[in-house]
């Protein structure tokens, strides 16, 4: 029993060590493709973008094929040969001498998790121009932290120790959960090193009904308190409370073991709730459809098989990884947001700063410099994503706001007049093209265009009539 036991225990642990060591590989590979692009011209930096799109669509089909590479490694069961790592010679080491298979060493050994990449670039659909930055940033962010994994695989499978020695670890630990003062985290991990002496020594402690009970209640004990939860939410977690005394009453030999299949179900589920104001309605529904079925299938025990109870058991557990995924997932995507912004930002106060520079000692409009600041500079932000900064585009754009001073300046040579006539067609068709860059309704861009002529025909009447000395013969 205890073998099966430590066996489904570090296969956990490794699924979602995997689990979260691949999705944080799948943000960093999008969050660096996406800041290379951000210094490139559109042209340039298409496909850099394309590929991070495509990250972004397909990295959940990514991870999931991952998980089953994994998975099927740790199904073949072929023997683990020494000399592959140190840290796996000694889990391997360990679990012999607990009378375990070493099978597990072999199926996370370094080879074998590089061989599920292929899996997560073909689901990623990594392009050949960017397979050699996929794979160095796998290699530091997945196999450079196997040492982690193999170092928390260590002590979740100690050695296996025996006689006196194992029961006076149990006294000392059963005297450490004495002490209410002990952190949910630490009273887990001792409950969990609890079960596993217990198992190892063959003892069995009776627990009062009492001692039962406050175990059970254990499970939801947080060191903060949950969010305000929904009202169905709330009955759902009344009844499971319920069922989770019921069972630690009933089935008291195998409760009391930290490994028991609704313990740890209620630990991640309670951790998962810690999120429950930051996860999206599809995801709080699908957590309370699971937790709704594995209470249901508490309340059906001793009746429902154990196969059964596991696999609704499974259904929760994914419910949990979903909800912590979707808010993964929100965060990743307001710190994008909150970054392309912040670039967006000072571009802005780039092409800001150009304007005013160019419209200094000139005494504008009002309406003028609020369009040159606000519309045009859009447009001009347009043409440096779009083309870059240096690129003709953006530099007629800037251009264009000294045709704009000169076409409302007061002029007294006819040359300047004539110029000046002959530039309102031309500003009237940028100004619309421009317009349409950024989306703006023609009717508001022809107001734009109407308030340009009036000032126009101010600064003619500011200049009064022009004396006939200055004009050409006729």
């Amino acid at each position: 029993m205890q073998k099966s036991q430590l066996d489904q225990q570090l296969q956990e642990s490794v699924t979602l060590w995997f689990h979260r060591a691949c999705r944080h590989y799948t943000v960093r590979l999008a969050d660096n493709l996406q800041r290379r692009a951000q210094n490139l011209p559109i042209a340039q930096a298409k496909s850099l973008l394309d590929q991070h799109q495509r990250i972004n669509q397909h990295h959940r089909r990514a991870l999931t094929l991952f998980a089953e590479h994994i998975q099927y490694q740790l199904d073949q069961g072929r023997p683990y040969q020494d000399g592959t790592h140190p840290q796996l010679d000694r889990l391997a080491k360990n679990l012999r001498s607990r009378g375990e298979l070493d099978d597990l060493c072999r199926a996370i050994s370094p080879m074998s998790v590089f061989a599920g990449f292929k899996e997560l670039s073909d689901a990623l659909e990594i392009h050949a121009d960017h397979y050699d930055q996929a794979v160095t940033l796998f290699n530091i962010l997945v196999l450079g932290e196997l040492d982690k994994l193999y170092g928390q695989l260590i002590e979740e499978a100690p050695r296996a120790v025996v006689g006196n020695e194992t029961q006076q670890w149990i006294r000392h630990i059963e005297s450490q959960l004495v002490n209410d003062q002990l952190s949910a985290e630490k009273r887990a991990l001792a409950e969990r090193r609890l079960g596993q002496l217990r198992g190892a020594s063959g003892n069995c402690v009776t627990l009062t009904r009492q001692q039962l009970i406050a175990l059970a209640d254990s499970m939801f004990a947080t060191t903060a308190p949950l969010p305000e939860l929904s009202t169905g939410m709330n009955a759902k977690l009344a009844r499971l409370k319920l069922q989770l005394r019921d069972t630690a009453i009933r089935e008291q030999r195998l409760f009391t073991n930290a490994l028991h299949p609704a313990r740890r179900l209620c630990r991640q589920l309670v951790a998962t709730l810690a999120q429950w104001d930051r996860g999206t309605t599809t995801a709080r529904r699908a957590l309370e459809v699971g937790v709704e079925k594995f209470t249901a299938a508490l309340e059906q025990r001793p009746s429902i098989s154990t196969k059964e109870l596991l696999r609704v058991a499974d259904q929760l557990e994914f419910a949990c990884r979903h909800f912590n995924d979707a808010v993964d997932d929100q965060r990743t995507e307001k710190r994008a947001v909150a970054s392309q912004n912040k670039r967006l930002d000072q571009l802005r106060d780039s092409i800001h700063q150009l304007i005013e520079r160019k419209t200094a000692g000139h005494a504008l409009p009002k309406s003028v410099k609020e369009m040159l600041l606000g519309p045009w500079s859009s447009v001009m932000l347009y043409h440096w994503l779009r083309h870059g900064r240096d690129s003709d585009a953006a530099k007629r754009c800037l251009h264009f706001v000294d045709d704009i001073i000169w076409y409302i300046t007061p002029h007294s040579d006819w040359r300047d007049l004539r110029r000046a006539k002959g530039m309102a067609s031309q500003i009237e068709h940028d100004m619309l093209e421009g317009m349409a860059r950024i989306n703006m309704p023609a009717n508001l861009a022809n107001n734009i265009i109407g308030d340009l002529h009036q000032c126009r025909l101010a600064a003619l009447t500011a200049r009064g009539n022009v004396s006939s000395q200055s004009a050409p013969a006729s």
